[in-house]
């Protein structure tokens, strides 16, 4: 709206119409500031909210009370455009060029002559019908608020799940059903002792108590525990099945005795499983079938119509059963590739035969010289 004089008098009009452009100034910067300070106000009050209802697990109603800092801003936009209305002298100019730029209103405030009074009054009387009005802006305050507006709203209205409720129960026992299935199979294996089969599945018992009761935390911290367990059996089995691998492979197929204490420490290494009572039966058969022989005194005239052929092909059938095992663990997912090839690639290396002794018979006709 334009500045309009009010009185007839030429310095009462010029002093009116200065003191109105200082107030459309102030509210042209008072709206200036306010689109700066209500969009910071609402994105900190926003925050404020966020932290009050997750980190001080506050209500709605009370964490609703750091959007008040929004309330103050018009009176820190007001003070902040105080601050910065030009001083008089810059109004004054700012006045004379309203009133055409003739510089009589710069004269009259200067000299303060009635002379240049009525002069100057006439140049802002005629120019002041065709000022621009001095209107304040408030579009920014809208589009720069809205975003932020949006933001304060949001903090506001979400929920924060509760802790009794995330994650919900349904996942724990799915993840409780996946690792008794991984023990079952496990277990169908046949390379895990039956206490310790036993000792893991009153461990998954315990925990599914632990469900049962809402003590999610804890029953989360022992699937954890549980899954690294499972995970450090399997690789000391996948370990265990290697190691007989390659020994049983280093054994020449001529040191029966040698086959048989293997086939004992394998026992021993997997005891209580169904695989240690496999190697425990081939030992003893092996160990029965050399019962009685010296094969370092004795007549080799008793070995005839004997088949040894069983015997001599046992280390290699024994490797190719500890490599099936090992492939089976692959498949069941307790091996990955890079474990399945790392543990086949050792290979027993033949064991050295300069020790073993062999004595002729007497009658034999390769000691005296024969074939």
């Amino acid at each position: 709206m334009a500045i309009r004089p009010n009185n007839t008098d030429g310095t009462g009009t010029l002093e009116t119409a200065l003191t109105q452009l200082r107030g459309g100034a102030l509210r042209v910067l008072w709206a200036r500031s306010l689109g700066a300070h209500v969009p910071i106000a609402l994105l900190v009050s926003g925050t404020a909210v966020l932290v009050l209802r997750f980190v001080a697990d506050l209500s709605r109603q009370q964490a609703a009370l750091a959007l008040l800092v929004v309330v103050i801003t018009p009176f820190t936009a007001w003070l902040v455009a105080r601050g910065r209305i030009p001083a008089r002298p810059y109004l004054i100019a700012w006045l004379d060029r309203r009133s055409g730029g003739t510089g009589r209103v710069l004269t009259h405030f200067d000299v303060q002559d009635e002379r240049w009074s009525e002069a100057a009054a006439s140049d802002f009387k005629r120019m002041s019908a065709r000022a621009k009005p001095q209107t304040p802006d408030f579009s920014p305050l809208a589009w720069r608020s809205l975003p932020a507006g949006l933001f304060a709203c949001a903090a506001l209205w979400f929920q924060p799940l509760e802790a009794s409720a995330f994650p919900p129960v349904a996942l724990f026992e799915s993840m409780l059903s996946g690792m008794t299935e991984r023990l079952n199979d496990l277990e169908d294996l046949g390379l895990m002792d039956d206490e310790r089969v036993e000792e893991l599945a009153e461990r998954l018992s315990n925990i599914e108590l632990r469900l049962a009761d809402g003590n999610l935390e804890q029953a989360l911290e022992s699937m954890d525990r549980f899954s690294k367990n499972l995970s450090e059996e399997s690789s000391r089995i996948a370990e265990m099945l290697a190691t007989a691998r390659e020994k049983i492979e280093s054994i020449p197929s001529e040191d029966l005795a040698a086959l048989a204490e293997a086939l004992q420490e394998m026992a021993k290494s997997f005891a209580g499983s169904p695989l240690a009572a496999e190697a425990a039966e081939k030992a003893e058969a092996l160990m029965k079938g050399l019962e009685g022989m010296d094969l370092a005194g004795m007549d080799m005239s008793a070995l005839r119509g004997m088949d040894l052929s069983k015997f001599g092909e046992m280390p290699g059938a024994l490797s190719a059963e500890l490599a099936a095992k090992l492939s089976e663990m692959a498949q069941a997912g307790f091996l990955d590739q890079a474990g399945l090839a790392s543990a086949l690639a050792r290979r027993g290396k033949l064991g050295n035969l300069k020790d073993f002794k062999f004595k002729h018979a007497e009658d034999c006709a390769s000691k005296a010289g024969g074939l």
